[in-house]
Parts: C-alpha cells; structure tokens; sequence
C-alpha cells in the first residue's frame, strides 16, 4: 500500500503535512481459470437433486442466458462486475456487444436472431477495480428441429409387418438428432396413430419391449 504525503510551509516558516489515505497498485486482471460457467440462467436447468445440469443446446433462437457458479477471483482490488456478450468464436462478440453488468453472476441478452444448427458463445468480461480485464466463453447449440424417428412393426430387419401371430410381437425403431443428439426414448401403445390409451408413453427398456402388452384385434 502506498501513501502520498504534501508539507505545505508559508513564508513565516511554518509548516503543516497531509497524508492521503493510501492506495494499492494493481498490474494483475481477475483470475477466472476456476470459475464453473453454464448456459441457461440460475436454477434453469438442474437435476432433481438440485445439481446443475450442464446444458448444452437450446431450442430458443431469440435469448440466451448463462450463470457461472464461482467468482473470478482478484485479491488486490477485487471484482468490479461481470460483462455479457455474445458471439460465434470464444472471445468474439460479433452477434452482441458486451452488456454492461453488475457484480450478479448471471445475465441474458434478448432480442437475437439466432440460426439453427450454429453454436454461439456467451462472452464474459471480468472487471476489476482498476479497469483491467479478463474474458471466458461459454458455448451452447441452436436446435430448432424435432429428432427424427423411424418405426416398424415386427423384427424382420427393414420390413414393416401388419400382422402377427405373437402375442408378444417385437418392434424396430431408431431414432437419431444431427444438432443435439436423443435425450431420452419413450414408447406407448394404443389403438390409433400416436395415442397411449393401452400403455402411457414410458422410457423403452428391455422390460418393456419384453413385456405382454398386444392382445389379439377382438380389443376381448
């Protein structure tokens, strides 16, 4: 710490000193390499343990929010505020200029025109108090369109059966997403065209495509 003093003397010869009240120098910008950073706003995406999920696409082509779990970290002046922009490379703010923030580890920006199949970057700007500097990215992936499923009845490989004699008649079925890949798959059962009304739409398991679900067409 550093202190600036004045003496002051006047032609009689007297004197009198001030001192101010001391100053720190800072060469060093906010330390972010631990800082946890996510997409998706405080408690927006958690599981049902309350842990965040690291969520990495979204279906939203107009707003992107993000939150980062721990404070950059600068010891000598501390941090000033965080600044949100957006953009299609890590550190690059080509889509949003930053947003002036405040000390909240969260901001969104809105009113975006956001392209499917294009991952964007929230850019963080980490201010001290001295002005000084340091940005981290975090990426998330537009996914505007439905996963794609094909289905057929019966387990003779690319034949689509409209009968059986098995009670317990099998099914192929592959689903697949280019942008973010399935999540999960789930399977109901029923007497129309994506109706339940048999079975509840449930995920697939081996117990379930074992299981005695079918009876014959008399609906007995």
């Amino acid at each position: 710490k550093y202190f600036v003093t004045v003496r002051a003397t006047d032609k009689a010869g007297h004197s009198v000193t001030a001192s101010s009240d001391g100053f720190f120098i800072d060469l060093t910008p906010p330390d972010v390499s631990s800082v946890k950073a996510y997409f998706g706003l405080e408690g927006q995406y958690v599981d049902d343990s309350g842990a965040v999920i690291d969520q990495k696409f979204t279906s939203l082509p107009y707003a992107l929010g993000f939150h980062w779990g721990d404070e950059a970290v600068d010891p000598e002046t501390g941090v000033l505020r965080y600044d949100l922009a957006i953009g299609t490379q890590p550190g690059v703010t080509d889509v949003s200029y930053y947003i002036t923030g405040s000390q909240q580890r969260q901001g969104a920006v809105g009113m975006l025109n956001l392209r499917h199949g294009q991952t964007y970057y929230g850019v963080v700007r980490t201010l001290n108090k001295v002005g000084l500097h340091t940005n981290f990215s975090i990426p998330v992936t537009v996914d505007m369109t439905p996963a794609v499923c094909q289905l057929l009845d019966g387990d003779v490989a690319g034949q689509d059966l409209d009968f059986t004699a098995r009670l317990f008649p099998r099914l192929q079925f592959s689903c697949n997403d280019p942008e973010s890949d399935i999540l999960k798959t789930e399977v109901a059962v029923g007497y129309s065209p994506g109706a339940g009304d048999l079975l509840a739409f449930r995920e697939v398991d081996a117990a379930l495509l074992r299981g005695g679900l079918f009876k014959d067409d008399t609906r007995g």
